[in-house]
């Protein structure tokens, strides 16, 4: 079974196929070392883990990409953060996730306007109020 990653928000939803492995997952923990008078340190570690998704989407046509596009731009105007499901895959477990979607740059590699190493993160996180 493929892996497939779905986002939606207030008006969209739409799935996309992930082509290139691998999917990382990257800890964020919010945290600060203080470092005490004898050179040791202190570790305080302030509310819970989050995580930070990273998908590799690769080649896409360019009315794929404006699809994908239109999530990043709508979660600055409709002040909403999208939400993602991962399907196909056992070891990751994401429904509905809220997160901040960040999107690397457009790299256009024809004059078709096909885009290549489309990569799309989302940093996990609570909905903007």
């Amino acid at each position: 079974m493929a892996i497939s990653l779905t986002i939606t928000d207030l008006q969209d939803s739409a799935t996309f196929n992930i082509f290139e492995a691998p999917l990382s997952l990257e800890p964020v923990v919010n945290m600060t070392d203080i470092t005490t008078i004898d050179n040791n340190i202190s570790t305080y570690v302030i509310g819970s883990p989050k995580k930070l998704y990273t998908f590799k989407l690769g080649y896409m046509d360019k009315e794929t990409y404006a699809v994908l596009k239109g999530f990043y731009d709508r979660q600055f105007t409709n002040l909403k953060y999208p939400q993602i499901t991962v399907d196909g895959s056992e070891n990751l477990n994401i429904t509905d996730m809220t997160g901040r979607m960040i999107l690397n740059e457009q790299s256009v590699v024809d004059n078709c306007g096909n885009v290549q190493n489309v990569t799309v993160q989302f940093r996990e996180s609570k909905q903007m109020l």
